[in-house]
This record gives structure tokens, C-alpha cells and sequence, in this order.
């Protein structure tokens, strides 16, 4: 009998962003793949939500582990709770993509503090993460760490598609800003 190349079965996954649109759909995939879930975000209670969640609708143990990846403190003290409550992990989703007050502001008036916000969570936690995680998968000699990008990482966005559409969480219409592009093109 062939074994199922999707089975993760006593796997480790870490999904950052995990409350999000895709991440909540990748943490479920993952759990219903087998893997273990580790769910981090910003709120700590969104997190156990969704892993609890999870747990109940696939049998399969899932935790929250709230992170703020712009901050390298935290996303040490996040990964310390991981590695001593998993010893080591196996996948590494880094899904986490802020967007900042003024995210959707014009080019011209776009304020470098957005900027800098969007880079420390984008870039720069991308890349703690994989510091501070990718050191267990290293030592087992395996493991795996998917980096979610878009394709307007690659190409400009066509500003047209947006037309009349509103994103409420920002009040403001819906674009795809320069920093979105620059942090996903990684």
C-alpha cells in the first residue's frame, strides 16, 4: 500500500496569521492533513478559539499561541512556548500580513510609520520566526517552511479590480498598496 504524501500524521504545524482568512482555512487543512496546530496571531483569544475549534472538529490537538512578530522579544518567548511544549516542529507557515491604519492611503501621502509597521510584521517577522523555529527542523535534518507571497509580489496590481469595493476594519476603499507588493514579493 502507498503512503499518503499529504498525511502529516504526528506532524507539527505553525501557521502565523492563523485567525486570518487564509490562515484559518491553512490551519484546518493542516489538522485535517493530521498535523498538530499550532495557531499564532495577535489576539490570544482569537487563537484558542480557533484551536479549540479545530481540536473538537478533527480530534486532532491544536493550540493558540498569540505572537506579535514585530516585536523580537515576543516572537522569542512564542517560540520558546512552542519548542518546550512540542520540542521541535515540522512546518512553518509564515502567513502573518499587517495591514496598517492608513494601509490603503495614496502613494504620495502614504506615512513611512505605516510603512515601517507593515515591514516589521511582513519582513521582518518572517524572518524572526524562521530564526527562532527553523533551528528544530535544522537539527532533525528535516522540516518545512512556506513563505505565502501573491502574485502582486511579481506583477502590478490592476487598481481597476477594486472599483466600489470598501473594506470596513479600515473604512477606506480597497486598493493594493505599494508595501503589500514590496512585503510579498519576498
Amino acid at each position: 500500500m502507498e503512503k499518503n504524501p499529504f498525511d502529516l500524521t504526528g506532524k507539527v504545524a505553525v501557521v502565523t496569521g492563523g485567525t486570518g482568512i487564509l490562515g484559518t482555512l491553512y490551519c484546518q487543512r493542516l489538522a485535517e492533513a493530521g498535523a498538530q496546530i499550532v495557531v499564532a496571531d495577535l489576539d490570544s483569544g482569537r487563537c484558542t478559539a480557533l484551536a479549540e475549534e479545530i481540536s473538537k472538529e478533527t480530534g486532532i490537538p491544536a493550540v493558540g499561541r498569540a505572537v506579535d512578530l514585530s516585536s523580537e522579544q515576543s516572537v522569542k518567548d512564542w517560540a520558546k512556548q512552542i519548542i518546550d511544549g512540542f520540542g521541535s516542529i515540522d512546518v512553518l507557515v509564515n502567513n502573518a500580513a499587517a495591514k496598517s491604519p492608513d494601509f490603503f492611503a495614496p502613494l504620495e501621502s502614504f506615512p513611512l510609520e505605516d510603512w515601517n509597521k507593515v515591514m516589521a510584521v511582513n519582513i521582518t517577522g518572517m524572518f524572526l520566526a524562521i530564526r527562532e523555529l527553523g533551528p528544530t527542523m535544522a537539527a532533525k535534518g528535516r522540516g518545512s517552511i512556506i513563505n505565502i507571497s501573491s502574485i502582486y509580489g511579481i506583477v502590478g496590481p490592476d487598481q481597476r479590480i477594486y472599483e466600489g469595493s470598501w473594506y470596513e476594519a479600515l473604512g477606506g476603499a480597497i486598493n493594493t498598496p505599494l508595501i503589500y507588493s514590496a512585503t510579498k514579493a519576498q
